[in-house]
């Protein structure tokens, strides 16, 4: 069965309907009594009338309409979606009115009804004087109880200003989609003059928007995913004090203790008989209390399923006795009890009619309050973490006892935070509130000047062309950001132009090649009445295709703001906007707005100048480079003329004197490098400066700076002094360990010397440890380290003690892994001394196919050999090692060693106490020790074929141990090419 929900009849004073108000407006008759709404999120699709309404246009009754429906649509918490389907084809009027009065058509007109008529055919004779236009939507019982299909029609007849007509549109589509009449009024602490609910039965409210009680009733009726962000729910039942005889009718309400935000319903509004209530309720700490519908609003005017009439329940004992109304009822009477309500929680409660109850659910606790307020000039959000405070809509929150919580203020364009106060917060970061009690923070926003026209002043330099009819002001009826824009002036229909009449504005000026953009609104004579831009007098087509108006330009009703931007080329433009009307028909504003233009730069030859001031280079660098910018501008070729000039740097000993032009084509905006070539020598001097000035420019003007001082750092010092390790005692001698220093001083390190005081012994030597020998067994001596490179010789280290003794166990001097080369003899790599397995290593590029030799040079003579062992990385045996001795050195043979493989190889108990230990990879053909054979390996191979095996290091290039370096070498380190060392 289908049933058209009873029709809402707009009047002048009472908003006549045959609402169900206090929740939904229509009731389904299954077990659950589910409220009527459309299906899904709840999309309906409006189709708009083709005529006009009154003395208003069809595109300002479109625009009215539009912004009517926006204030359902834009509530964040709703799903809801009042979309604009295709126009109705024709004017509806009574002759047609058949047509579009079906329930089953698939269309939801709203019909504009310019002289009354049709309010007339519905309600009688003479119902067009005092009615505004009425509402209602279609809907099956069986099997889905859902709205179908609604419509509305809007009366032009009486002269109501925009906004009236507005608000009460707004008021019937919320019938349309299943909203009912709220009693949210004076005793609820809501004057007449103070916007009461949009759903109120009387015509009360004089702003577009909406009250938070229409607020919640759409998001409890059309829930969106995001109503647990900001809503949490109170739900029980109003009974009797006997806690169950229901009470059916009442009008219950929710007050916002600090921010006094009240939100109702009406019990048993689903009609179950159990006195049922449903709350949506925002952050906050509340208080419930109960009252009468008022007996005014019956019939048309209802609130509540029992209200339509003078005898309903709502009107009956216990809520009226012999026509008199029961007193408010506050839920814990004179001590009002406070519940908390945070986003997403759930409260449950029992509220007789005696003011005693019992609150349950998740939203009572250690709650604590966090109200957020905005001042200032400007717009902005603050947002919260945790979630709960989106403020905008949600300004207050309840969070947990002692828990804190970030604010976030985030500016609207055209605004800039400014700062905060209160909660313990300043400045313009993250505000972290405590919540050990309830806090009261508030954001400042400042409003920015208005980007585009400045000041709201037509900007210097755009004018009207002499030619045109009319030219263009600053308005403030449309604006894209801020608060104006401009607007085409007025024009009369009678064309002056040929067929035209043109209301201009241009700008002219020679500018930089770039992008021109701007955003436009038109409302206008669709085809005919059209905005143009032009470049140079040659129409963009950007905006679109206009007949009446050369093919190019917008029009027609483009209440949007649309962005254009077209390309500019350097050179001289005028730029013009012209709104061209013909001499016939006006619709619409008749008018076009512009903002938010962004011309090209204009055009400027810029300005030169050295990127900086200032510039230090080390003494080894080569060549110092400092950059000539040039800013503001690319018309036109341009140069500047540089020199350098001395300073405690000497030109020809420290630097090459420069001197030249740099040139910039017209279009260039890139940096120019000055070249100056930076000797490195060898003499410890400091650091040093020269300049170098930029002057004479050339189609462009100088900026700063200038003149640069290039320093140029010394890097000729002596060496830092080496890091001291341990110092060893031996029979006479020290032997000392260290590492080498943080910096050789600019100069590769020669050599180390050790001193031992008292007497002043030395030793030297290229790696550690270094012996001293001359040692006086028994004696207390101190013996440090110094570095020596080309420029001289560091500082010493820090020194250690060693009392050199006959008893002394003998002290690890060095390791190498030694390999004999034919005829050429035995050649020693030397390798890290490795206390550590994770210590460095040194790689044997050599082939091991004859098995490996590895020796230890010790301090003094060796008796007993130790025990040696070979370990791979993770420290477990593996291969075989065998050691011999004699004199001061251990040799230990290993076996069963492969290519490519890392081992730590130690000596345990070396004449019965030293231990010792070095870490080695084998990888034949890593002669660069980078643990892989590399294309450099095999080049510096190639580079040594031929070469003798004794001189200098070229054994390592043996790989074969042939005795000479060869391709037989070249090819075996090509056949590894690749190959990295494994762990």
């Amino acid at each position: 069965m289908k049933i058209f929900a009873q029709v809402f009849a707009i009047l002048l004073a009472v908003f006549a309907t045959g609402a169900y108000a206090g929740g939904p407006f229509s009731i389904c008759n299954d077990a659950a009594k589910t409220p009527v709404k459309y299906s899904g999120a709840g999309v309906v699709n409006l189709n708009y009338d083709l005529g006009t309404l009154g003395t208003r246009s069809k595109a300002q009754a479109d625009a009215i309409v539009a912004a009517s429906v926006a204030l359902w649509t834009n509530v964040g918490t709703s799903s809801v979606t009042l979309g604009r389907g295709p126009d109705l084809p024709v004017d509806v009027t009574t002759a047609n009115l058949a047509t579009y009065n079906s329930t089953s058509d698939g269309l939801n007109p709203v019909i504009y009804d310019t002289d009354g008529s049709i309010i007339d055919f519905f309600f009688g004779v003479g119902a067009k004087n005092s009615t505004v236009g009425f509402a209602g939507s279609s809907f099956f019982l069986s099997p889905t109880c859902r709205y179908t299909e609604g419509r509305a029609v809007v009366s032009g007849f009486l002269n109501n200003s925009d906004t009236t007509l507005s608000i009460v549109i707004a008021h019937e589509i919320g019938h349309l989609i299943g909203m009912d009449h709220s009693q949210l009024n004076a005793i609820q602490g809501i004057a007449l003059s103070g916007n009461r609910p949009l759903m109120y039965p009387i015509a009360s409210r004089n702003t577009m928007t909406l009250h938070e009680d229409d607020e919640a009733a759409v998001s409890a009726l059309y829930p969106d995913a995001t109503l647990n962000t900001v809503y949490g729910e109170i739900s029980g039942n109003f009974v009797l004090a006997d806690g169950i005889t229901p009470v059916k009718g009442a009008n219950l309400w929710a007050t916002e203790i600090s921010t006094n935000k009240v939100y109702s319903i009406v019990s048993d509004f689903r009609e179950q008989n159990t006195g049922f209530f449903r709350l949506l309720l925002p952050a906050g700490a509340y208080n419930l209390r109960a009252g009468t519908i008022s007996t005014t609003f019956t019939g048309g005017s209802s609130v509540g399923p029992y209200s339509a009439n003078a005898t309903d329940l709502s009107f009956q004992p216990p809520l009226y006795n012999a026509g008199v109304a029961m007193p408010n009822v506050t839920l814990g009477n004179a001590v009002p009890t406070v519940f908390n309500m945070i986003a997403g929680c759930a409260a449950t409660l029992t509220f007789r009619i005696d003011g005693t109850g019992t609150i349950g659910g998740n939203c009572s606790g250690n709650g604590v309050l966090l109200t957020v307020g905005r001042a200032g000039t400007g717009v902005g959000t603050v947002t919260s973490n945790p979630a709960g405070i989106n403020c905008g809509g949600t300004c207050s929150n309840i969070f947990s006892s002692g828990s804190n919580v970030a604010l976030t203020a985030v500016p609207d364009p055209n605004s800039t935070f400014t700062g905060w106060s209160g909660g313990g917060c300043s400045g313009t970061g993250i505000c972290n509130v405590s919540m050990s009690s309830a806090q009261s923070v508030t954001a400042t926003f400042a409003a920015l000047p208005e980007p585009f026209p400045t000041n709201c002043v037509v900007p210097a330099g755009w004018t009207t062309p002499p030619a045109a009819f009319a030219g263009w002001s600053v308005a403030t009826d449309r604006k894209r950001t801020g608060t104006c824009s401009l607007k085409s002036n007025p024009m009369p229909s009678t064309g002056v132009d040929g067929n035209f009449n043109r209301a201009q504005i241009q700008i002219t000026g020679a500018y930089d090649a770039g992008t021109l953009s701007f955003y436009y609104n038109v409302s206008s004579e669709a085809s005919f009445d059209c905005l143009r831009f032009m470049v140079d007098g040659n129409p963009r087509a950007e905006l679109g295709s206009c007949a009446g108006s050369g093919g190019s330009g917008a029009s027609g009703n483009i209440s949007t703001w649309t962005l254009v931007t077209i390309p500019i080329t350097a050179g001289p433009h005028i730029f013009t906007w012209s709104y061209e009307k013909d001499f016939t028909i006006e619709d619409g504003a008749d008018a076009a707005w512009i903002d938010d233009v962004v011309l090209p730069p204009i055009a400027m030859p810029g300005v030169l100048q050295l990127s900086s001031a200032t510039l230090t280079v080390p003494e080894n660098i080569g060549t110092a480079n400092l950059l000539v910018t040039r800013t503001g501008g690319t018309s036109g070729a341009v140069s500047v003329n540089y020199a350098t000039g001395s300073g405690t740097a000497i030109s020809g000993i420290d630097f090459t004197n420069s001197s030249g032009t740099l040139n910039w084509a017209s279009g260039d905006n890139s940096s120019k490098p000055i070249a100056i070539p930076i000797s490195n020598d060898l003499l410890p001097e400091g650091s040093e400066t020269f300049n170098v000035t930029i002057s004479s420019p050339v189609g462009a003007t100088l900026g700063t700076p200038t003149t640069a001082i290039v320093t140029i750092t010394d890097n000729d010092f002596v060496p830092d002094p080496p890091v001291i390790g341990v110092g060893n005692a031996g029979n006479g001698q020290a032997i000392i360990n260290f590492t080498a220093p943080g910096s050789d001083g600019g100069s590769p390190i020669t050599g180390y010397t050790a001193t031992c005081n008292v007497g002043g012994f030395t030793g030297t030597g290229t790696i550690s440890p270094i012996v001293v020998n001359g040692l006086t067994n028994g004696v207390n001596y101190s013996c440090s380290v110094t570095a020596t490179n080309a420029i001289g010789t560091s500082i010493a280290s820090d020194a250690v003690p060693v009392t050199p003794s006959d008893m002394a166990p003998v002290a690890l001097l060095g390791v190498s892994s030694r390999k004999v080369h034919g005829a050429a003899g035995p050649r020693d790599l030397t390798l890290n001394i490795s206390p550590l397995p994770a210590d460095p290593i040194k790689v044997e590029p050599r082939t091991s196919s004859s098995g490996h030799l590895i020796v230890f040079a010790f301090s003094g003579p060796v008796t007993s050999a130790g025990t040696p062992a070979l370990l791979d990385s993770g420290g477990s045996p593996f291969g075989q090692a065998t050691a011999t001795f004699s004199s001061n050195e251990v040799r230990v043979t290993l076996t069963g060693v492969t290519d490519n493989r890392r081992a730590r190889v130690t000596l345990t108990g070396v004449n019965g106490t030293t231990n010792a230990a070095t870490n080695v990879g084998f990888l034949i053909g890593d002669v660069g020790n980078t643990r892989m054979v590399t294309a450099g390996d095999i080049a510096a191979l190639r580079a040594r074929v031929g070469a003798e095996v004794t001189l200098g290091t070229n054994y390592l290039f043996d790989l074969n141990l042939s005795g000479d370096i060869s391709a037989a070498d070249v090819s075996a380190a090509k056949s590894r090419a690749g190959l990295v060392l494994l762990p």
